[in-house]
């Protein structure tokens, strides 16, 4: 392992910034999802558009400085997508099937997600001597735990309010909506948490970035 200067080395810089640009935009496009969600294609166009630049530029940074920073986030995207073609076999269900699968998506992209995240996290932390991304980590595992109660709260709530095994999905919706107004609005506020958490963990990302002087790599990656 040798350490590389950041300012030394002209295509680690350019991957760094990348990876600050794709950060600012994330950050931009969780500030703009209430609008964007409005409009399918457009929040899908955007949302494509930003993974496939957020993997262009980790994969830079990742090649430079011989990491499996990409790798990781390759396979926890793999896995969400996977994950969503099997929930979606389940959107012609009963109310209470896509209940069950969506809590089952949930726990185990959750569960995937904070694995792939803490292996990324360490290693962001391991090769630039900053905490920023572990602080990031556990912000995002808190995040991760309130949406579980979230989970555990919409579960409750359909087990109260009497929705039957076969009503469709926009009558057990208006159903539980009279049945447990509360439970539905403690559901709303800790949604509202869930995505000011996320965007500070966000922020945390953004500040190890920008921070970032140097790096430790291995010799041979060295141009």
């Amino acid at each position: 392992m040798e350490i590389l200067e950041i300012e030394n080395h002209a295509e680690l810089k350019s991957a760094k910034n990348g990876l600050v640009y794709a950060v600012l935009c994330g950050i931009i496009i969780c500030m703009l999802s209430p609008i964007l969600v409005q409009s399918d294609m457009l929040f899908n166009v955007i949302s494509l558009a930003f993974l496939v630049y957020s993997l262009y530029v980790l994969y830079r940074f990742s090649k430079i400085v011989n990491a499996l920073l990409f790798r990781n986030y390759v396979y926890m995207i793999v896995i969400q997508i996977l994950c969503s073609f099997a929930l979606a076999l389940f959107e012609s269900s009963s109310a209470l099937v896509l209940l069950e699968a969506l809590i089952a998506y949930f726990i185990v992209v959750l569960c995937c997600n904070m694995y792939f995240s803490y292996k990324i996290a360490y290693e962001m932390s391991s090769i630039t001597n900053l905490g920023h991304f572990i602080t990031a980590f556990k912000l995002y595992a808190l995040a991760s735990f309130v949406m579980l109660l979230g989970i555990f709260l919409v579960a409750l709530a359909f087990d109260t309010s009497g929705i039957q095994s076969g009503m469709q999905v926009d009558m057990a919706i208006a159903t539980l909506a009279q049945a447990n107004s509360g439970l539905l609005f403690a559901f709303l506020v800790l949604l509202v948490v869930i995505f000011a958490t996320f965007c500070i963990a966000l922020g945390f990302i953004l500040r190890g970035l920008v921070k970032i002087t140097h790096v430790k790599v291995r010799i041979s990656n060295i141009h």
